[in-house]
C-alpha cells in the first residue's frame, strides 16, 4: 500500500549501521580533534580576540530550540492517524525513526542542560589534556553527538513526507 522512497536495508546493513552510529561517531571524532588541538584552537581564538565562551550560549539555544521543535514534530506525528502517516506509523522504518526522534530530543535536552554550568563557569582551556580540557572536550563530543543526531532526523524528513501512497480501491 505504502511505497517508500528510502532504500530497504537489514539491520545488519552497512548503511544502516552507518545511519544509526554516525552521530555517535561525530561525537567521538570531535572529543579526540579537541583532547590534541583544543588549546591551539583556544589560543587562536583568543590572539584574534574572538569570544570563544559564547559558543556554549549558542549550542544552548541551537539544542533547545531544535529540541523544542523535535518534542513538537514527535507529539504531531504520535496524533496522527489519517493519511500517509497513518498508514506508515505501525511500520517498522517508522518505528525506528521515532527511535531517532526520541534519541535527538533526549541528546539534545541533556546538551542543553550541561550548557548552563558552561555558561555559568566559562571552561576555556589552554592546556592540553588538562581538567578544563576534558571537560570542554566531552561538553563538545556531546553536542556534535545532539546536533548530528538533529541533522540525522531533519534529513530523514525528506523519506517520510516524500512516501508515496497508491490510491485505495473504493468500498463496495
Amino acid at each position: 500500500m505504502v511505497e517508500v522512497t528510502q532504500p530497504k536495508h537489514g539491520r545488519l546493513d552497512f548503511e544502516a549501521i552507518r545511519e544509526r552510529l554516525y552521530p555517535l561517531g561525530i561525537g567521538i571524532v570531535t572529543v579526540g580533534v579537541w583532547l590534541l588541538l583544543g588549546h591551539k584552537i583556544v589560543a587562536f581564538c583568543v590572539k584574534e580576540q574572538w569570544h570563544i565562551e559564547q559558543m556554549y550560549t549558542a549550542v544552548f539555544a541551537f539544542l533547545a530550540i531544535t529540541t523544542g521543535f523535535l518534542a513538537t514534530f514527535y507529539c504531531t506525528i504520535l496524533c496522527m492517524s489519517e493519511g500517509f502517516v497513518g498508514q506508515i506509523k505501525d511500520t517498522e522504518k517508522m518505528r525506528g525513526f521515532l527511535g531517532f526522534v526520541k534519541g535527538a530530543i533526549l541528546l539534545g535536552f541533556i546538551v542543553s542542560i550541561a550548557s548552563i554550568p558552561m555558561m555559568v563557569a566559562e571552561p576555556v582551556p589552554v592546556k592540553q589534556f588538562s581538567v578544563a580540557a576534558f571537560v570542554v572536550a566531552f561538553w563538545i563530543g556531546a553536542s556534535a553527538w545532539a546536533i548530528a543526531a538533529f541533522y540525522r532526523v531533519a534529513s530523514l524528513f525528506f523519506f517520510l513526507f516524500e512516501a508515496r501512497i497508491k490510491p485505495r480501491r473504493p468500498a463496495g
